[in-house]
């Protein structure tokens, strides 16, 4: 080994060189853990009339380890769906716009409600991104989607 490795490993392995990397690597990460779409598969669907409405809804039954997320901070990768720019109203989902649920080709559980927590208008359609955010579920509201992803930010652009 050359003398000037000899001394790099000397002087930055040493407490303060740790303690750098430490917080270095903290930093880095703020908390955020990942969550896939094979995670969020963990649902079933129950038939369920709506009151007063003369239409039967699919409520939402989560896994118990996906209700372990509720109101935690993930990241996510999927393609966007504008659905109301001008609205600031988006969906990401786990497959492009032509196979995804809005096409009937996959189920509720592979589109998600982004809530930006600042107003977006540079999205394309089925632009590929990585987006963060609080993880929120919603078993029975037909309103919206079984997903929502409140203070949503896009991470990281994917398909430059």
């Amino acid at each position: 080994m050359n003398n000037d490795l000899k001394v790099f490993r000397r002087s930055f392995f040493n407490w303060p060189g740790l303690i750098f990397l430490v917080l270095f690597v903290s930093i880095g990460v703020s908390g955020q853990t990942a969550l896939t779409w094979e995670q969020l598969a963990q649902v079933t669907f129950q038939e369920v009339d709506q009151e007063n409405a003369g239409a039967v809804f699919a409520r939402a039954q989560f896994s118990k380890s996906l209700l372990k997320r509720e109101g935690q901070d993930v990241f996510i990768i999927g393609y966007l769906l504008p659905l109301d720019v001008r609205g600031n109203a988006y969906a990401l989902s786990a497959s492009p716009f032509a196979a995804c649920f809005f096409c009937g080709k996959s189920g509720p559980e592979t589109v998600m409600e982004l809530e930006f927590a600042k107003k977006e208008s540079w999205f394309a359609i089925d632009q590929l991104v990585m987006v963060h955010g609080k993880i929120r579920f919603n078993p029975d509201n037909p309103e919206r989607l079984y997903y929502i992803l409140q203070q949503a930010a896009v991470m990281e652009r994917m398909d430059k």
